[in-house]
């Protein structure tokens, strides 16, 4: 019941076509007559109908489903020829088609949107007069590109020769191309580009443009050619080399990404241009989005369906759902087409599209309005908006966040130095987040967030604040900035928990640094420890104990280990201890809203493991054992290892000290038997799984990291399709000392030559905190198991572990100048015997 027959799809394209041409071109409509229908491939109903007009003068494609949109795409041009689609209208044609297939299979009716249309164009006394137009005129931008360029003959003049295919004797230029260059043209820029590029294709050889020494004769580029124009082709050809085309006599091609990078590179075009996709915008906010473009006359680079990287140019729109496309195929097919996906729920087949947005020359990026910026003042809350914003910033450094929507831009003074800290609250949750700018552009980004923005260490001075739309996002907002006064203010930091895997009711660690970023001491208080199902605390939170702080001196830090019982019966899943310093709110503080953090962990599921059995290992003690005489066949499926139907032997062990616990684990089986280590008797809390893989070796030696005072569990299993497993092994345990001893090892070579890649330098990845040193000075940030040193120096690492502090020993790093060209001379002359 959902079929629409040639003839009502016939007047649906009439009375659209009658409207939309009496709006915009002021005219009345020519004679619509019916040209041809597509027939899908998979099936002998129409899915949609080609209607072209009897002058020349423009065509209209009608679905011929009633659950989808009545009107998929008009033009005022000329005919659609239906023999010769090029590749990218051919995709945008198949996905159209593969839309209503889908629509055809769904039970669910057309959305009111859809029912309304086809209601409107059906009504057999449709006039312009009885429409809603001139209540609410459509919006209208005409197409910004006036050039109609090719792939083919004289555009590809430049391109590789081929004997077959392609245009005159040479491959095409590529879509990819035409598309960028389209979008120059417009501009007229730029007089000539940055650098040189060259790559080697694997059949036509070395490519390459000196984009630098090459001037750009805009002048001298017709809309369209008819004879053979070397600017227009040496445009085309560097636009290609820009991407590394793939050039093909059957058609050329590259990625999009690389054309977003070739035109801030190569051709100086604004690093605010963004590639952004609609995967990741609601239908309305990427309408809103290209709209929004075009109004600021920027003609866009387009990428569509299919795996050819299919681009064109959008440059225009009628209406709020129809945008202009120029297919870059010497103006045929031009005109505007739907760009909403047509099913209703599901799969939405027009995710794959994307644009380059904020593409304009480098010197034509408008800065953020520092004049009409908002002044705010500390701690008190403004209520905004970004609906009435602009829309200049789309990147901001540091970050890939596709800002595309409204930013409203503040400003605040501070005082004092310390931590400043921007604050959101999205009122209609929508996507907003904050960016705290050194000045008003958006290459001075320090600091950002989706609610919070944090700046430490912060000198007295302005900042600009900033409240941006993700993927063309725009509503309401309650902005407080906290500045850093002479109070004291705390907050904990790297905050972690050990073992990952937790039962109910079992012994854990707990590390963390309670710092003092405020510019007073803060006096003793409480910490208060709780278990959450989330990261925030909340009256649901169960409370495990609390600790006392002492009293911390201005910007000065505290590193804290304590051990902690996690109540008993607890769901399992993933789950966050919640640290809450100055929980009775002793100190006088600037901001009390930061006073907690969490560090997640892991309650495993229930388990089928017995450990009433358990054997024992000492400290430094060998044990030998044999799976296939002692061993049980209970476990065969572990959390980090599937498969093991051998015979097991469960061993457990306890150390007083966290560290490092050196194992030696030996066997001379067939087969491959795996030593697993668990954080609790369960065979889901699985944190680490060793083996001897080579069969020529014997003996496996292997550091794992430990908490003291947690019973942790050696599994010795094996897999019977993997060889005989079963049998005698050997395993011996060194615990760990109360100070740690780490050890530094580098990756690569440490003598480098100036432009080489840095030396990378690592240490065993357990330990719960790292402080990278060179030359004795601490590395900011360096915090991490591996550094990579780019200096001169001598590095080591520091850790902190059981409340003693401990040094490496140093590796030192040299960078050396390259050395020269080396020359030979000869001392006499030179003869050569046959």
């Amino acid at each position: 019941g959902q079929y629409v027959p040639e003839d009502i799809a016939l007047m649906v394209a009439k009375n659209f076509f009658t409207e939309r041409q009496q709006h915009f071109l002021k005219k009345t409509s020519s004679e619509i007559n019916f040209i041809k229908k597509l027939k899908n491939q998979h099936s002998i109903s129409e899915n949609f109908y080609i209607f072209n007009t009897d002058s020349n003068t423009g065509f209209v494609i009608v679905s011929a489903n009633r659950k989808s949109y009545p009107v998929l795409a008009y033009s005022f041009i000329n005919n659609f020829n239906e023999e010769e689609i090029p590749p990218e209208v051919d995709e945008w044609m198949k996905r159209y088609d593969a839309q209503i297939d889908k629509i055809k299979l769904l039970k669910s009716s057309a959305s009111l949107k859809v029912s309304q249309a086809w209601d409107k164009y059906l009504d057999e006394n449709f006039e312009i007069e009885n429409t809603k137009l001139k209540e609410a005129p459509l919006l209208d931008v005409p197409p910004l590109l006036s050039t109609t360029w090719n792939q083919g003959r004289y555009y590809n003049a430049l391109c590789p020769e081929c004997n077959t295919g392609g245009s005159g004797g040479h491959v095409w230029a590529g879509c990819v191309a035409t598309a960028m260059a389209q979008v120059m043209k417009y501009w007229d820029y730029p007089t000539s580009g940055l650098g040189e590029h060259s790559y080697t294709h694997s059949v036509y050889g070395e490519q390459s443009a000196d984009f630098q020494n090459t001037l750009y004769n805009w002048a001298n580029m017709p809309n369209s050619l008819s004879s053979h124009n070397n600017d227009v082709a040496t445009l085309l050809y560097h636009c290609g080399v820009s991407v590394n085309m793939n050039y093909s006599p059957s058609g050329s091609g590259a990625y999009s990404s690389t054309a977003r990078n070739s035109m801030i590179n190569y051709f100086n075009y604004s690093s605010n241009t963004t590639l952004t996709s609609k995967y990741n915008y609601t239908e309305e906010n990427w309408k809103k989005l290209l709209r929004a473009e075009i109004d600021a006359g920027r003609p866009m680079y387009y990428s569509g369906f299919g795996s050819g990287g299919h681009a064109f140019n959008c440059d225009g729109y009628q209406g709020t759902d129809y945008f202009h496309f120029n297919w870059g195929w010497g103006g045929s097919y031009n005109g505007y087409f739907y760009v909403d996906d047509l099913t209703p729920g599901g799969h939405d087949y027009t995710n794959s599209q994307s644009a380059l947005v904020g593409l304009l020359p480098h010197n034509m990026e408008l800065e953020l309005d520092s004049i009409s910026a908002i002044e705010l003042f500390c701690s008190t809350p403004y209520s905004g908006s970004t609906t009435n914003g602009e829309n200049n910033a789309n990147q901001y450094s540091g970050t890939s966040w596709h800002e595309t929507g409204n930013e409203k831009i503040h400003k605040i003074t501070t005082a004092n130095s310390g931590r400043i800290t921007a604050k959101i609250t999205d009122l209609a949750d929508n996507n907003l987040d904050v960016f705290i700018l050194k000045y008003a552009n958006r290459l001075t980004n320090l600091a950002y967030g989706d609610s919070v923005a944090i700046l430490d260490d912060a000198e007295a001075g302005t900042y600009y604040i900033v409240v941006d739309g993700r993927y063309a996002e725009e509503g309401d907002y309650t902005l407080e900035v906290i500045c850093p006064d002479n109070r004291a203010d705390l907050i904990v930091e790297k905050a972690k928990v050990d073992p990952q895997f937790v039962q109910s009711g079992q012994n854990f660690q707990v590390n963390f640094l309670i710092k003092n970023i405020g510019n007073d001491d803060a006096p003793a208080n409480i910490l208060k420890f709780y278990v959450s199902d989330d990261q925030s605390l909340s009256g649901e939170d169960v409370f495990i104990t609390s600790v006392n702080i002492n009293l911390v001196a201005a910007k000065e830090d505290t590193a804290i280990t304590k051990q902690l019982t996690l109540p008993a019966d607890l769901t399992p899943g993933t789950k966050y201890i919640i640290f809450h310093v100055d929980a009775n709110n002793e100190v006088d503080e600037t901001d009390d809203d930061m006073n907690f953090t969490s560090a997640y962990f892991t309650i495993p599921d229930v388990g089928l493991m017995n450990c009433s059995s358990a054997i024992n290992l000492a400290d430094n003690e060998l044990y030998t054992g044999n799976t296939l005489l002692y061993g049980d066949s209970i476990i065969d499926n572990y959390s980090c290892f599937w498969g093991l139907t051998n015979k097991e032997i469960i061993h457990s062990f306890t150390t007083e000290h966290s560290g490092l616990v050196k194992m030696e684990f030996s066997e001379s089986l067939e087969g491959t038997t795996f030593v697993l280590l668990l954080s609790a008797c369960n065979e889901n809390a699985c944190v680490n799984t060793f083996g001897i893989w080579s069969p020529d070796d014997t003996t496996l030696t292997q550091s794992f990291h430990v908490t003291g005072g947690v019973t942790y569990y050696l599994v010795i299993d094996g897999n019977a399709d993997m060889g005989n497993s079963e049998g005698a092994y050997s395993v011996r345990l060194k615990f760990p000392d109360e100070c740690p001893n780490p050890v530094i090892t580098a990756g690569s070579s440490v003598n480098k030559c100036d432009g080489d890649h840095g030396a990378y330098l690592y240490t065993d990845w357990g330990y719960p905190n790292f402080q990278w040193l060179k030359d004795g000075v601490e590395i900011p940030d360096a915090i991490n198991s591996g550094f990579t040193a780019n200096e001169t120096g001598l590095y080591l690492v520091k850790v902190n572990e059981n409340g003693c502090i401990n040094d490496s020993e140093g590796i030192q790093v040299k960078f050396s100048p390259k050395p020269s060209s080396a020359e030979i001379a000869a001392l006499s002359d030179t003869t050569f015997c046959e």
